[in-house]
């Protein structure tokens, strides 16, 4: 289960001596590209055929909720949104909270067996169908997705660095996007938050008291309301708007990595 996760889970102390470093990340229009895509800002700010991107937008949305729907069970959960799977307990003054409870349970078992393998989780026609959509996103938005996971590789192979997700989407989709965005890999389920309902204020207070006053937090989004989120707790922040943005980001944390092994090994 990966509230056991090798990289990392909430009950883990750090045992190096190297203070770890905490990157929490926004999805949308910072991992990859999707609501953008749907309002044609993506193709404006690009200059891209802004018919061509609205209609992959809208084939990615309908199968992103598809997945949600059959292997999530978003119909049943879309009115019972929590900022963290572990917090079901929410519900505990409700009379269906035995149902909620198992629901969320199910989400996570499903998350966990296939997050790593999602052809195994879909249907042929559905993967065959995904994998086209993505192969076109990919080419239109110039492969924003491909460099910003060369950045969260490079952090997942880290002992000193932990990936975290911070999104204003439900969690249940945020979960299907993952997985059908090849991300998931990167994120086992203790470490998504959806702020949907509480603000990212409140995820990130969650995620101090997950993983400790002493780690660093670097914040890396593309809305003001990021920005303002991670000053508030005093955290760096990263901006996202282009792809320039994320080769640097990558730079910073290859740089960041030579730093912290020179410091373990002096």
């Amino acid at each position: 289960m990966s509230r056991n996760d090798s990289t990392g889970a909430h009950s883990r102390p750090c045992q190096q001596q190297t203070t770890r470093t905490i990157y929490i990340w926004d999805l949308d229009e910072t991992l990859i590209i999707y609501q953008t895509l749907l309002d044609n800002s993506f193709a404006t700010k690009f200059n891209k055929n802004g018919k061509v991107a609205e209609l992959l937008g809208l084939r990615m949305e309908k199968l992103i909720f598809k997945v949600s729907e059959e292997y999530f069970l978003f119909n049943e959960l879309e009115g019972d949104n929590v900022a963290h799977v572990s917090l079901t307990s929410k519900h505990d003054h409700e009379a269906n909270v035995s149902n909620i409870g198992k629901h969320y349970a199910d989400v996570e078992k499903t998350y966990d067996k296939y997050r790593n393998n999602m052809k195994s989780l879909l249907q042929k026609s559905d993967h065959r169908s995904w994998s086209k959509l993505l192969t076109y996103m990919d080419i239109l938005t110039e492969s924003w997705r491909h460099l910003a996971i060369k950045s969260l590789a490079l952090i997942h192979e880290r002992s000193y660095g932990i990936n975290i997700l911070v999104t204003t989407t439900q969690l249940v989709p945020t979960l299907a996007k993952l997985m059908l965005y090849g991300l998931a890999k990167y994120f086992p389920i203790d470490h998504v938050y959806s702020a949907t309902d509480i603000g990212k204020r409140r995820c990130f207070e969650k995620i101090v008291n997950a993983f400790g006053k002493d780690a660093e937090y670097v914040v890396i989004g593309d809305r003001i309301h990021d920005k303002q989120a991670a000053e508030e707790m005093h955290f760096k922040f990263w901006k996202v708007q282009g792809h320039r943005d994320l080769m640097n980001i990558h730079r910073r944390i290859i740089h960041e990595k030579g730093n912290n092994e020179r410091g373990r090994s002096s």
